[in-house]
């Protein structure tokens, strides 16, 4: 965080605390806002994929790591990044994508296409979707 937002950091969550955090109707209150994120991943999770009427079917092993990254990320560039995929792959990969191979196909040129932001948060988002996917990989 830069310096010159650290008193504005520290108002924010003061103001917060005293004022939002123990009403359970707020989404600063801990426990709802956990609750609202599970609901939104979840919707994702299950979200019929499609752009402008065309269904982009995306394969259920595929679907955490999207489900995340439109948590996260947004909606919109997660629909241009498969609409993308879909017509570069050809459909009998696409149908099989499962984790593993979707991240093999997060380059950054990709991402960068997908998201319209600056090299430094594609490498932001990059790591973050590596990480998720470490937490989601069984041990071997």
């Amino acid at each position: 965080m830069a310096d010159r937002l650290i008193p504005v950091q520290s108002a924010f969550n003061l103001a917060v605390e005293q004022h939002f955090s123990n009403d359970p109707h707020s989404v600063f209150h801990p426990e709802t806002n956990i609750l609202l994120g599970a609901m939104l991943v979840r919707y994702y999770l299950y979200y019929p994929w499609n752009l402008n009427g065309v269904s982009i079917p995306v394969p259920w092993k595929a679907r955490p790591l999207v489900a995340v990254a439109a948590y996260n990320h947004g909606q919109k560039p997660m629909l241009r990044l498969l609409s993308r995929l879909q017509r570069e792959m050809p459909q009998e990969d696409f149908q099989n994508l499962d984790s593993a191979q979707l991240l093999r196909y997060l380059t950054p040129r990709r991402l960068r296409w997908a998201l319209r932001r600056s090299y430094r948060k594609v490498r932001e988002v990059r790591r973050h979707v590596l990480k998720i996917h470490q937490c989601s990989v069984l041990p071997s």
